[in-house]
């Protein structure tokens, strides 16, 4: 299943209640599984962005769907990247012939 990184900033409303945030940590989780997801890890990150999270999707679709589904709750703006590991880098380097 497909890897994704999800870089989080909060937004105003995010920050006034960020005393929910590991609450809604909860929701988002049961929100990667309801797109047929796992998340991998949620972390709390200093610098450009407030969380960062790992998560299995998959596809596509699926991972779009859980960011818009995480974005429009309000707390958080989301960019999400697609991340592969050594093995699947070495499948797209072997394709470059």
């Amino acid at each position: 299943m497909p890897t994704y990184v999800f870089l989080a900033n909060l937004t105003d409303q995010g920050a006034r209640e960020v005393e929910d945030t590991t609450r809604r940590a909860q929701a988002t989780d049961e929100t990667i599984k309801r797109h047929g997801g796992t998340t991998r890890d949620i972390f709390w990150t200093q610098g450009r962005f407030d969380v960062v999270m790992t998560a299995d999707a998959p596809d596509d679709e699926a991972a779009s769907a859980i960011s818009l589904a995480i974005g429009r709750q309000g707390f958080l703006r989301i960019e999400t990247l697609r991340a592969y590991d050594a093995g699947e880098v070495d499948g797209i380097l072997a394709r470059l012939g």
